[in-house]
Parts: C-alpha cells; structure tokens; sequence
C-alpha cells in the first residue's frame, strides 16, 4: 500500500505452483530528521550474475538531500535473507562525484530501469 511519506509492497514467493506471502515488505521512503531513507532495488548481491531484490537503509552526511549532502551512506541487503543471520554491505557515495549512483540506491533501480514511478 502507499505510505504517506513513501512506498511499500509486500513480497511474495512462488512455492510450487502457488505463490506464498514471505510476511516481508520492501519499502520506499525519505529520510526524515533523524531517521534514515528507505528503498529496494535488484543487483547482483552475492556475485553470482544473477540479480537479487535487495533493500537500502540511507542517510545523507553533511546535508538533506543528493544537492547539498557530501555524501550518502547505505547499508544494503537482501530483501528476502536465506536466515536471519545474512550478510549486509555498507555502501558510500562521494557527492557530487558518484551522484547517479547514489541516486539508483534512493529511487529504487534494477539494472537501468526504476523500479517505483509515480
């Protein structure tokens, strides 16, 4: 359903022939004072070519928003963990150097293609 300061959606899996509620969400939000952003996207997270659903957690250092921050800091991990015990990796994006790429994190990217319009 739609937030008001945002996205979310729950995720489904196909088991067998059904698909099946994970009782996970990804999210798409703006940070607010104090509190970070939220996003999902697909990359590939574990190296194998193949793309995962991944979720960011993001905060801007040294402003509120891409404009005027020096850089914006995420953790990313898998939107669906094999086990609560999975990994994350910690992402930095100098600014304005690297803009685009921390800008794929916040609107939400697979591959080229934004993942949530309008």
């Amino acid at each position: 359903g739609f937030l008001l300061s945002g996205f979310s959606a729950d995720l489904y899996e196909l088991d067998g022939t059904a698909l099946v509620n994970t009782l996970r969400q990804v999210q798409q939000s703006n940070p607010m004072v104090g509190t970070p952003g939220s996003s999902f996207g697909c990359v590939d997270f574990d190296g194998n070519g193949v793309r995962d659903l991944v979720s960011y957690s993001y905060r801007y250092v040294g402003g509120i928003d891409l404009a005027s921050s020096t850089s914006l800091v995420a953790q990313m991990g898998l939107a669906v963990p094999p086990s609560a015990s999975s990994t994350t990796q910690q992402l930095t994006f100098a600014l304005p150097a690297q803009l685009t790429e921390a800008f794929h994190v916040i609107a939400g990217f697979c591959g080229a293609l934004q993942v949530q319009t309008g």
